[in-house]
């Protein structure tokens, strides 16, 4: 076997080939847009490439066919912010040969290590965590959400086997419209609208600068202690607006404002995968129509939050409910059915709770494992919810 560096589009063509050998019996697997994996390598769209770097690897069996892969990460700006040497290792996928998978997690360890790199996070990303983010370990049997990890279940033992130690866990969590027990949130909406009256506002493109400086401010107050923060600008948030306008329902968009003040924000998209199921990973020129044509006919679809805040004055205070109140609406309830809220920390309590308050369970699990390379540092993982 031999392991290449990828940077020709040849090899990138090698990197895109692994996952289909392996998920060939997987009918649940959703190939994943290669647009949006091969982009987070791409400085022109990755902005944590303008002070991070990132490193995919492909694995060519006796065969010299690709059998496995694996990318590398190191973000320098957060390890200076936050004192430390860390790296990370993503997008791993092998065939069910463990000579092979330790491999490909040696030549991802040496060439972090020899970046000066002590300690490795993964699966993970480089970006934002809402995407391709840690080791599926529940909820093989359903097909992945947009840009969320699906793995067979014999990786767990790759990399536990090779000392990698569960460090955190992700949780998606679902409900349907119908089994939100919207008459509890409406009570406590009225209570808190009596007290704090929240003016609500959907998305408005005419406006939609405003909303996003808005967005960016809440964002950064409420989440500005969690770990892997990056502050966010209102440019930044107005371009995501921009890029994603054509899927965006203004009726799934929601902000909360008090005294004129922004304190709260939701925002929900359509889940995409259902649609891309088929299409291998491509939105070329004679699929594109077919992914069109299924979003546009949908008569219901499934929505997945991709962004929610609450400024930290006015958590507590009923501002959720209010903000539930008010999506949902005789529109949401006509034209969506599952609602998907992912990504949510295992040791954020909180926010679990706040999820099941709407009748949402958990359906999927995914874990990013560490590996210390100093022994000197502390292993101090994040606490994990109990699963049932």
């Amino acid at each position: 076997m031999n392991i290449i560096s990828v940077s020709t589009k040849q090899e990138w063509k090698l990197f895109h080939k692994v996952p289909f050998r392996i998920y060939k019996d997987y009918p649940q697997w959703i190939c994943p847009l290669q647009s949006d994996v091969q982009n987070i390598f791409d400085p022109n769209f990755n902005k944590y490439l303008k002070d991070g770097e990132a490193q995919a690897f492909v694995l060519l069996d006796e065969k010299n066919k690709p059998a496995g892969r694996v990318a590398t990460f190191i973000d320098h700006k957060r390890n200076r912010e936050q004192g430390t040497a860390a790296g990370g290792i993503g997008y791993f996928e092998c065939i069910d040969n463990k000579n092979m998978a330790v491999a490909l997690l040696k030549k991802a360890e040496d060439h972090l290590i020899s970046k000066g790199i002590n300690t490795i996070d993964g699966p993970i990303n480089l970006g934002e965590r809402d995407k391709f983010w840690g080791l599926l370990v529940k909820g093989y049997e359903e097909s992945p959400y947009f840009q969320e990890n699906f793995h067979p279940p014999y990786y767990k033992a790759f990399f536990e086997d090779y000392g990698y130690r569960p460090y955190e866990q992700v949780l998606t969590l679902s409900t349907r419209m119908s089994e939100v027990p919207i008459d509890r949130f409406r009570m406590v909406s009225k209570r808190a609208l009596k007290r704090y009256p929240f003016k609500m506002e959907d998305l408005n493109f005419k406006k939609v600068e405003k909303y996003a400086e808005d967005s960016a401010e809440v964002y950064n107050e409420a989440f500005k202690h969690s770990p892997y923060f990056q502050p966010l600008k209102g440019q930044q948030v107005m371009l995501m607006f921009e890029s994603i306008k054509a899927l965006l329902d203004p009726k799934m968009v929601a902000f909360a404002y008090y005294e004129g003040n922004p304190v709260g924000f939701c925002a929900l998209l359509p889940d995409l995968n259902r649609y891309l199921k088929g299409l291998q990973g491509k939105l070329n020129w004679w699929r594109l129509p077919i992914f069109l044509f299924r979003l546009k006919t949908a008569r219901v679809k499934d929505v997945k939050g991709v962004a929610f805040g609450i400024h930290p004055e006015y958590q507590g205070k009923g501002t959720f409910a209010v903000i539930v109140d008010h999506m949902h609406n005789e529109h949401n309830n006509k034209y969506y059915d599952k609602v998907i809220l992912a990504t949510i920390r295992g040791h954020n309590s909180i926010m679990i709770k706040t999820c099941q308050q709407m009748g949402a369970n958990i359906d999927r699990v995914h874990v990013t494992y560490r590996k210390i390379i100093d022994e000197a540092i502390p292993f101090e993982p994040f606490e994990f919810y109990e699963v049932k």
